[in-house]
């Protein structure tokens, strides 16, 4: 998969300590958090911010790639 954003998204959205967010408010900054939370799901709301989303194997799993 491709994602295409602009460079400061990147820059924001996607640093090291993006990929294992372990608050709502770090996984709502964490692009790949979100992106791997939609592929998982099929969408984003507010439950993929819940706590137990968080620590979603496949979530995880996904993030790391």
């Amino acid at each position: 998969m491709t994602v295409k954003t602009i460079a400061r998204a990147v820059d924001i959205l996607a640093d090291p300590t993006k990929y294992r967010p372990d608050t709502k408010e770090t996984a709502d900054h964490s692009l790949p958090y979100v992106v791997s939370a939609a592929i998982a799901d099929r969408m984003i709301t507010p439950l993929q911010f819940a706590d137990d989303k968080l620590r979603d194997p496949v979530i995880e799993d996904c993030c790391r790639k």
